[in-house]
């Protein structure tokens, strides 16, 4: 659920970082977040309300371009009373949403590869001088550690199989989104759009689908943003003693600011550099206790 908000913009982030490579990023971001260690709650705290305000961000991109940034706090305030009173998206809702996310993802990767793009030019009429610009393979890297937080799972009380099955299913998902989006936009049109899915549409002359899309952004963004928002909650209540309601509006304004203060590409940079160096971080730690038990 929170991968599929996240896949909106987070196209986007990839291609820019990598260009082409970016498929190979996501592959290597998915068996990232599959084999990271458990970051301390705290920091899982920041990259939670780091993709909160992303994907606040991301609802205000799609459906209110004009009005971005206050769309964005309208979206996050009405999640926070509804996370303050104790909400959350329940299970059901979760597998509803996912459901969802998945058969759009297969009806865009559909459309992507069954129309070329407006104005398409064969591989072989091409000149070469386009390629002079094509990423370095250095791209796989950079690309793979921006779009890392897009594999957050919500809960951290799955069991390591649950988890690893969670990433390897939007690995899957994600890898075959972006080559459809790539396909109609190019790396350099995607990585410079706001709204990739959007834009992919117009490229396949299906603009008239943006009905259906904006449908789609409502129905997995919303309560994308919640869930962030209730398993910050949860993760604080974790940490520190107090009520919930607190832990719920101390989330909000916090995702709130960032949203204020970030686009929805800064924040996903943010989260993912936070996630990456935290793992890196215990991994470094564990090696180094077990060193010292061994002396």
């Amino acid at each position: 659920m929170v991968l599929g908000a996240c896949l909106l913009v987070g196209l986007a982030v990839g291609a820019a970082a990598g260009g082409w490579w970016v498929l190979a990023g996501i592959v290597l971001a998915g068996m990232f977040a599959a084999l990271a260690a458990t970051f301390p709650r705290g920091l899982r705290v920041v990259v939670l309300l780091a993709l909160a305000a992303m994907v606040a961000r991301t609802f205000a991109a799609y459906l209110f371009p004009g009005r971005a940034e206050l769309a964005a706090l309208g979206v996050i305030a009405l999640a926070t009373v509804v996370a303050a009173s104790g909400g959350d998206v329940g299970t059901l809702a979760r597998r509803i949403v996912t459901g969802v996310a998945l058969v759009a993802a297969a009806g865009f990767v559909a459309l992507g590869f069954a129309i070329d793009p407006v104005g398409f030019v064969p591989a072989q009429e091409l000149t070469p001088e386009p390629l002079v610009f094509t990423p370095r393979p250095a791209g796989v890297l950079t690309s793979a550690v921006a779009l890392v937080a897009i594999f957050t799972v919500l809960d951290s009380r799955l069991r390591r199989r649950a988890v690893v099955a969670r990433i390897a299913v939007g690995t899957v998902a994600a890898f075959a989104v972006a080559w459809a989006a790539l396909h109609q936009l190019g790396p350099f049109r995607l990585g410079l759009s706001d709204t990739p899915l959007r834009d992919a549409l117009a490229a396949a002359d299906a603009a008239s689908l943006n009905t259906m899309l904006n449908a789609v952004v409502v129905v997995i963004t919303l309560p994308a943003l919640l869930a962030l928002l209730a398993a910050a909650r949860d993760e604080l209540g974790t940490v520190i003693d107090g009520p919930p309601v607190r832990f719920a509006v101390v989330a909000g304004v916090v995702t709130a600011l960032m949203a204020a203060l970030l686009t929805a590409r800064v924040a996903l940079l943010v989260a993912s550099t936070i996630a990456v160096s935290a793992a890196v971080f215990g991994w470094v730690n564990s090696w180094l206790t077990r060193r010292r038990m061994r002396v």
